[in-house]
């Protein structure tokens, strides 16, 4: 799982004059996170208001436009990973769990 923590909001950091709508949030939030209806117009009034607040990503990769976005806007945020992503390829969980294919068990019990 994928957390977006923002923490403050820097107008030092800011480098962009105008400031992000709220469709603006909007849209960068139905992109790269679960929320929808509701939720999704809540959490882009509290960017577009600046609270501090978190929520979940899809992934890091999708979330690209809303971090350029929060960035410009002189957000001080932290994307985190809050487990692993544990890929194994099939090989290997055979290995390690000693599973044979069909064809081997078969000449085993022969």
């Amino acid at each position: 799982m994928v957390m977006l923590v923002i923490t403050g909001w820097s107008a030092e950091s800011a480098w962009l004059n105008g400031s992000w709508s709220q469709l603006d949030y909007c849209q960068r939030l139905y992109h790269c996170t679960y929320l929808r209806g509701r939720a999704l117009r809540s959490m882009a009034e509290s960017l577009a208001m600046r609270d501090p607040c978190e929520f979940q990503l899809v992934s890091r990769q999708h979330a690209e436009a809303l971090a350029y976005t929060l960035e410009s806007s002189g957000a001080q945020f932290e994307i985190k990973q809050l487990w692993p992503e544990k890929v194994v390829s099939l090989d290997l969980y055979r290995k390690g769990t000693e599973v044979k294919t069909i064809t081997q068990a078969i000449a085993d019990i022969r």
